[in-house]
């Protein structure tokens, strides 16, 4: 049998001495990851991911809690473990309980708590694994492995109060399969199945990653665009038809919204683009239509 794995410690400490001691200390049972600041930091939080990360909170550009919340966000299943020689429990209470902080280790510390808050640290990884594996089954689609319907609810919703607070454009397309029903009976359901994961997969490969593709139900799919106004939407929405034309077997029919327009609600531009859906396909299918708003003119 190999070697077992040792799990990734990203350590943060502008004082050389203590980086120096954690080493020594760590080095034959982590893979470590050892700077002196935070800029060191956040090029390594985006080159790989770390189960664990030990971060004294005083550094000499400041506190360290900013760094911990972009962390949270980049890598949440990372154990985020504090460290401080002048440790102030109350000022860390919303911290803790916001779970931004796991875990708060006082220098200078005895060498065997410390193994053992890290260890602990390590068992806080594989919950928070745990987790983001069930998190993300539940927002699945278990045919496509695209995001489902009640993910985009949220999703989009969230998309949208952002766009509104920030005055930015957001973009909504629906799409559908062209004569999928005749084709599910003709070809079965196994065919519909794969018709569906092709189209799937062409949608994937041709947005960008922070797109959000999801199965909105039967054969209708969903993207979210941020950052996209109607005439790059409408672009899009064309290069994807076009696609799916040359490299399956099918048609799409789609149809595009987009705030700023009378929308209030992500439910309303969702009931946008659907409308905009159905007029592509009472037009003769195969084809992009934009929703019928006042804003919805692209020159």
């Amino acid at each position: 049998m190999g070697e077992a794995k040792k799990a990734f410690l990203l350590v943060v400490d502008d004082d050389p001495m203590v980086l120096s001691a954690l080493e020594r200390l760590l080095r034959h049972e982590f893979d470590l990851s050892l700077v002196q600041d935070l800029t060191q930091a956040r090029t390594l939080i985006r080159q790989k991911k770390f189960d664990m990360a030990l971060i004294d909170l005083h550094l000499a550009e400041g506190t360290s809690l900013d760094f911990f919340r972009e962390l949270q966000t980049l890598s949440p299943t990372t154990a985020r473990v504090l460290i401080s020689g002048a440790l102030n429990l109350n000022s860390l209470v919303d911290s803790l309980e916001t779970n931004l902080v796991h875990k708060v280790l006082q220098k200078p510390w005895e060498p065997s708590t410390l193994i053992l808050q890290i260890k602990e640290a390590q068992q806080i990884h594989e919950l928070l694994k745990q987790k983001s594996h069930l998190e993300q089954l539940s927002a699945t689609d278990a045919l496509t492995g695209l995001y489902n319907y009640r993910y985009l609810q949220q999703r989009l919703a969230k998309e949208l109060d952002r766009a509104q607070r920030q005055q930015r454009p957001l973009s909504v397309v629906m799409a559908d399969v062209d004569g999928f029903k005749i084709r599910n009976d003709n070809a079965g359901h196994l065919g519909g199945d794969a018709v569906l994961k092709q189209i799937a997969q062409i949608l994937r490969d041709s947005l960008r990653t922070f797109d959000c593709i999801c199965r909105y139900g039967g054969d209708e799919f969903c993207i979210v665009l941020q950052e996209t106004d109607l005439k790059t939407a409408f672009e899009i929405s064309e290069r994807l038809r076009k696609k799916v034309e040359a490299e399956s077997a099918v048609t799409i029919s789609l149809g595009v919204s987009c705030f700023p327009d009378p929308s209030t609600s992500y439910e309303e531009l969702l009931a946008h683009a659907d409308t905009a859906l159905y007029s592509a396909k009472s037009q003769g299918r195969n084809r992009t239509v934009i929703a019928a708003t006042k804003n919805s003119r692209i020159d």
